[in-house]
């Protein structure tokens, strides 16, 4: 693993809600209404949002994208009213978004007052992104050895804290046999939400 990335949960702001709680209410009391887009079918902001109503018990309906470029435009125009997306906090400090919650461990530093799902009790929610680097099958461990060694070093450096931080990504170094282990507990417990939801690569 190379980053984990700040989550958030990003609304517009025409509607009346600004925190988990209002959203979920605005949703019960006005079943199908809000549509979240996503970066496509099957993607982790899919995902993300499919958690996030499975565990309030609200409906959403997702619309899928290619990309989240798309995904933002349309959400900065009103045409969906949610997205689960980093890509959504640059707009969210020009003011032209709602933050309503962080999907991390922790709080994002650059939306040090938005709390986290686990804050807000709602842990089972969590969608976290990160990003991770592979090798093919087979190469000698020297190599591999070589290659984490230098990822570890890179990570580690001030210039790529600073390079990360705009996109809403943290450095994290992690490899072996800790970074197999949550790429197997990740695919059991996402491919439980896709027998659940339905969802699809799209």
């Amino acid at each position: 693993m190379s980053a984990v990335a700040y989550g958030v949960i990003a609304a517009h702001p025409s509607l009346p809600f600004r925190d988990v709680a209002g959203l979920v209410a605005y949703a019960k009391a006005h079943p199908g209404h809000l549509r979240f887009g996503s970066a496509g079918n099957g993607t982790i902001t899919q995902l993300s949002g499919e958690m996030f109503a499975e565990a309030t018990g609200i409906r959403l309906e997702h619309v899928p994208y290619r990309g989240s470029a798309p995904s933002l435009t349309d959400l900065l125009a009103g045409r969906v009213q949610l997205l689960f997306d980093s890509v959504a906090i640059p707009a969210i400090h020009e003011d032209r978004l709602v933050a309503i919650a962080t999907i991390a461990e922790t709080r994002n530093p650059q939306l040090p007052n938005i709390p986290t799902l686990r804050e807000v009790g709602l842990s089972q929610a969590e969608a976290l992104p990160w990003f991770g680097i592979a090798a093919p099958a087979g190469l000698p461990g020297s190599v591999l050895n070589r290659l984490a060694a230098a990822l570890e070093t890179v990570l580690a450096t001030p210039e790529a804290a600073q390079a990360m931080t705009p996109m809403g990504l943290k450095p994290r170094f992690e490899a072996g046999e800790a970074f197999a282990n949550r790429i197997h507990r990740e695919r059991e417990m996402y491919g439980a939400v896709v027998r659940r939801t339905g969802a699809k690569p799209g």
